[in-house]
């Protein structure tokens, strides 16, 4: 169920449009002090008015999945706008080998933060941003688009994998 029409009320507040300033300003506001059942809609809000990616860290893994789960019925982007930045299974010092979906869900994230759809929002905990992941220039150069129909060499396309 979505509840994204109720965000043009909240926009047409002056505090808002004042909010809206400060950030298009490059101001860092100070903390709003929001009770914990309207950060979903401000940051859907936001994602919407700000026309820039969104990304919401959290400091618990458990927290991230909530506000992902409340941020789909809140954005006027749909559920594909909001995305999560899933942490490894595994604690951030351990060398055990990471879970094929969590990688790709990973990469996932970052793909779309090449080119963001409208609305875009990462949500995230603290414990996922822990872990490094490739710097942009190299995440770009790694990136190959594949069209169905579409004439490759298999050499050259394995050695850049």
């Amino acid at each position: 169920m979505t509840v994204s029409g109720l965000l043009s009320w909240l926009t047409r507040l002056p505090p808002w449009r004042d909010l809206l300033e400060e950030l298009r300003g490059g101001e860092i506001p100070p903390p709003l002090g929001l009770p914990r059942a309207a950060r979903p809609a401000v940051v859907a809000a936001l994602a919407q008015d700000l026309g820039c990616p969104v990304l919401l860290v959290t400091g618990s893994v458990s927290r991230a999945r909530a506000l992902h789960q409340a941020l789909t019925d809140w954005s006027p982007a749909g559920a594909e706008a909001i995305l999560r930045f899933p942490e490894p299974p595994v604690l951030f010092y351990e060398r055990a080998p990471w879970p094929r979906e969590t990688l790709a869900a990973r990469v996932a994230v970052l793909r779309a933060l090449l080119a963001p759809p409208p609305g875009l929002v990462v949500v995230a905990s603290a414990r996922a941003l822990m872990q490094p992941t490739l710097p942009v220039r190299e995440f770009r150069a790694g990136v190959q688009t594949l069209q169905v129909g579409q004439l490759i060499d298999l050499g050259t396309t394995l050695r850049r994998w």
